[in-house]
Protein backbone atom coordinates (compact mmCIF):
# COMPACT_ATOMS: atom_id res chain seq x y z
CA UNK A 1 0.00 0.00 0.00
CA UNK A 2 1.15 3.61 -0.63
CA UNK A 3 0.43 6.73 0.41
CA UNK A 4 1.17 10.29 -1.53
CA UNK A 5 1.99 13.46 0.51
CA UNK A 6 1.59 12.10 4.14
CA UNK A 7 2.33 14.15 7.02
CA UNK A 8 4.73 12.37 9.32
CA UNK A 9 2.08 12.71 12.27
CA UNK A 10 0.44 10.32 10.00
CA UNK A 11 3.02 7.72 11.58
CA UNK A 12 3.21 9.59 15.00
CA UNK A 13 6.19 11.50 14.98
CA UNK A 14 6.55 14.24 16.33
CA UNK A 15 6.78 17.19 12.96
CA UNK A 16 8.83 19.24 15.24
CA UNK A 17 11.71 16.44 15.01
CA UNK A 18 11.87 16.46 10.96
CA UNK A 19 13.45 19.18 8.31
CA UNK A 20 9.97 18.87 6.22
CA UNK A 21 6.57 18.22 7.71
CA UNK A 22 5.26 15.69 4.56
CA UNK A 23 6.51 12.45 3.23
CA UNK A 24 6.48 12.73 -0.80
CA UNK A 25 5.44 8.79 -1.15
CA UNK A 26 5.19 6.11 2.00
CA UNK A 27 5.27 2.39 1.17
CA UNK A 28 3.20 0.54 3.96
CA UNK A 29 3.48 -2.81 4.58
CA UNK A 30 0.65 -5.48 4.95
CA UNK A 31 0.66 -4.71 8.43
CA UNK A 32 0.74 -0.70 7.80
CA UNK A 33 3.40 -0.39 9.13
CA UNK A 34 6.13 2.43 7.51
CA UNK A 35 8.64 0.21 4.71
CA UNK A 36 9.64 3.28 2.06
CA UNK A 37 9.33 6.80 2.18
CA UNK A 38 10.27 8.29 -1.27
CA UNK A 39 11.11 12.18 -2.14
CA UNK A 40 11.19 13.62 -5.44
CA UNK A 41 12.44 16.40 -7.45
CA UNK A 42 11.99 17.63 -10.31
CA UNK A 43 13.00 21.09 -10.93
CA UNK A 44 11.67 23.28 -13.75
CA UNK A 45 12.44 26.91 -12.75
CA UNK A 46 16.21 26.96 -12.65
CA UNK A 47 16.29 28.44 -9.12
CA UNK A 48 19.72 25.70 -9.62
CA UNK A 49 21.74 26.24 -5.83
CA UNK A 50 18.52 26.49 -3.60
CA UNK A 51 17.06 23.10 -5.32
CA UNK A 52 20.05 21.79 -4.60
CA UNK A 53 19.81 22.77 -1.20
CA UNK A 54 16.71 21.68 -1.06
CA UNK A 55 17.67 18.23 -2.18
CA UNK A 56 20.27 18.46 0.99
CA UNK A 57 17.26 19.03 3.28
CA UNK A 58 15.35 16.19 1.42
CA UNK A 59 18.00 13.72 2.14
CA UNK A 60 18.58 14.51 5.85
CA UNK A 61 14.54 14.40 6.11
CA UNK A 62 14.75 10.65 4.74
CA UNK A 63 17.52 9.86 7.23
CA UNK A 64 15.17 11.38 10.32
CA UNK A 65 12.57 9.08 9.20
CA UNK A 66 14.82 6.14 8.72
CA UNK A 67 15.96 6.49 12.26
CA UNK A 68 12.53 6.96 13.37
CA UNK A 69 11.59 3.47 11.29
CA UNK A 70 11.07 3.37 8.07
CA UNK A 71 13.42 0.75 6.26
CA UNK A 72 14.45 2.79 3.48
CA UNK A 73 14.67 6.37 2.20
CA UNK A 74 14.89 7.18 -1.75
CA UNK A 75 15.79 10.14 -3.15
CA UNK A 76 15.07 10.75 -6.64
CA UNK A 77 15.97 14.09 -8.55
CA UNK A 78 15.15 14.22 -12.40
CA UNK A 79 16.20 17.15 -14.61
CA UNK A 80 16.17 18.64 -17.77
CA UNK A 81 18.28 21.69 -17.15
CA UNK A 82 22.36 21.08 -17.48
CA UNK A 83 23.08 23.65 -15.42
CA UNK A 84 22.16 21.12 -12.58
CA UNK A 85 25.33 18.99 -13.56
CA UNK A 86 27.06 21.53 -15.32
CA UNK A 87 28.80 24.81 -15.19
CA UNK A 88 31.85 27.66 -14.45
CA UNK A 89 30.48 26.81 -10.71
CA UNK A 90 31.86 24.09 -9.25
CA UNK A 91 32.56 25.24 -5.47
CA UNK A 92 30.04 25.70 -2.38
CA UNK A 93 27.05 23.49 -3.16
CA UNK A 94 27.47 23.55 -6.90
CA UNK A 95 30.54 20.48 -6.22
CA UNK A 96 28.14 17.90 -5.05
CA UNK A 97 26.19 18.19 -8.23
CA UNK A 98 29.09 19.17 -10.67
CA UNK A 99 32.18 17.93 -9.16
CA UNK A 100 31.79 14.50 -7.79
CA UNK A 101 32.37 15.39 -4.07
CA UNK A 102 29.74 13.31 -2.19
CA UNK A 103 27.31 15.03 -0.50
CA UNK A 104 28.09 14.52 3.10
CA UNK A 105 28.16 16.70 6.82
CA UNK A 106 27.18 20.65 7.34
CA UNK A 107 25.53 21.87 3.78
CA UNK A 108 25.43 25.46 4.26
CA UNK A 109 22.25 27.39 2.08
CA UNK A 110 23.71 29.06 -0.53
CA UNK A 111 21.48 32.39 -1.00
CA UNK A 112 19.80 34.42 1.66
CA UNK A 113 20.54 33.47 5.44
CA UNK A 114 23.77 31.48 4.60
CA UNK A 115 24.04 31.07 8.60
CA UNK A 116 21.30 28.17 7.79
CA UNK A 117 22.83 24.69 7.29
CA UNK A 118 20.94 21.04 6.87
CA UNK A 119 23.43 18.05 8.69
CA UNK A 120 23.93 15.16 6.39
CA UNK A 121 25.04 12.12 8.22
CA UNK A 122 25.61 9.57 5.21
CA UNK A 123 27.60 10.35 2.18
CA UNK A 124 25.81 10.56 -1.30
CA UNK A 125 27.40 10.61 -4.57
CA UNK A 126 25.55 12.47 -7.15
CA UNK A 127 26.39 10.14 -10.29
CA UNK A 128 23.89 11.74 -12.85
CA UNK A 129 22.63 9.18 -15.72
CA UNK A 130 20.58 9.88 -18.80
CA UNK A 131 16.86 8.77 -19.70
CA UNK A 132 16.20 8.66 -23.41
CA UNK A 133 14.69 12.23 -23.72
CA UNK A 134 17.97 14.05 -23.20
CA UNK A 135 16.91 14.60 -19.27
CA UNK A 136 18.73 13.46 -16.49
CA UNK A 137 18.67 11.90 -13.05
CA UNK A 138 20.00 10.53 -10.13
CA UNK A 139 18.74 8.55 -6.66
CA UNK A 140 19.65 7.67 -3.74
CA UNK A 141 18.96 5.14 -0.99
CA UNK A 142 19.06 6.22 2.35
CA UNK A 143 19.63 3.76 5.04
CA UNK A 144 20.37 3.75 8.62
CA UNK A 145 23.37 5.61 9.73
CA UNK A 146 25.50 4.07 11.80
Amino acid sequence: MHKLERPTSFFNYPVKNFWKKEIDICVLGEDKEPKIAIELKFPRQGQHPEQMFASCIDIAFLEDLVDAGFELGIFLMVIDDPLFYSGRETGGIYRHFRSDVPIHGRISKPTGNRRCWVPVRGSYEVKWRRLKNGMKYWMAAIQKVR
